[in-house]
């Protein structure tokens, strides 16, 4: 397999200086929904939910606030590559906020149009993101859940090139093209509240990419959009503003490279 390599800076995904014009063939991203003033009160008592108005105008600022990263994105993969960003509407109040045509919104301003979109569910939901009506179903009450979704964006000019064909049997294929793809949620490790879950980016590095591209997660958090691409043979860079989650992704990049050395010397990679 490729000797991939996966990196991640910490500073301002603003400026993605060290990756070239047109040099990455696919971004997968969660980018931040919202700042910490608004999680605290997400959070809070649904009955203390009252300003609607308020609370929206707040997550369209922070959103606004994105732009830069947005337009840096659009540079990066340029005509070749595809960019897919998770992202999902919010509740509040009893009112749906979308969030997910914002960000598709701002996508398209920086030059990035929406190509698909794939709604995903994990399994295993918190009970306190279950509606009412599934402990007391009454009439008016009901509601459904609230599905993620990847934005799958590219220029206007994109076209697609030959790829390597896939080893996918029919059972997969139909499971792939589903209209809601259902995963598992990540086990552990989390270190913040939007991390897609791997098995979601492991499918779509595989859908778009071939051994030896780049994949590029301006909003790395973790680190696990980069670990996975490198295990699958892609190189991978990543950019975290925060310091402290920033060593902590490189910590655990640094033991991943560290098992993988170790799995080399055993006869696998």
């Amino acid at each position: 397999m490729h000797e991939a390599t996966a990196t991640i800076v910490c500073g301002d995904s603003c400026a993605m200086e060290c990756i070239a014009s047109g040099e990455a063939a696919l971004i997968v991203t969660s980018p931040p929904y919202y700042p910490n003033s608004v999680a605290r009160i997400l959070g809070g008592s649904r009955t203390r939910q009252v300003n609607v108005a308020g609370i929206w105008s707040k997550i369209d600022a922070f959103a606004q606030s994105l732009r830069p990263v947005f337009r840096e994105m659009a540079r990066v993969v340029g005509d070749r590559g595809l960019c897919c960003i998770e992202t999902k509407d919010l509740e509040f109040g009893g009112f749906r906020l979308p969030l997910a045509a914002l960000h598709a919104r701002l996508a398209a301003d920086c030059g990035l149009l929406v190509r698909f979109d794939v709604p995903f569910r994990t399994a295993g939901a918190k009970p306190s993101h279950f509606p009412a009506f599934l402990k007391d179903p009454r009439v008016g009450n009901f509601r459904v859940l609230v599905a993620s979704r990847i934005l799958v964006c590219s220029t206007q000019r994109w076209r697609s090139s030959p790829g390597v064909p896939l080893s996918l049997d029919r059972r997969a294929r139909l499971e792939l093209i589903s209209p809601l793809w259902r995963v598992a949620a990540a086990r552990s490790g989390r270190l913040h509240a939007h991390q897609t879950p791997p098995e979601v980016v492991r499918r779509l590095i595989q859908l778009f990419t071939n051994v030896g591209d780049l994949v590029v997660d301006p909003f790395a958090g973790s680190g696990q959009v980069l670990a996975i691409a490198r295990s699958m043979g892609r190189n991978a860079i990543g950019y975290e503003c925060d310091p402290a989650t920033h060593a902590r992704a490189l910590d655990a990049l640094m033991k991943y490279r560290v098992r993988m050395a170790t799995m080399g010397v055993r006869g696998g990679r």
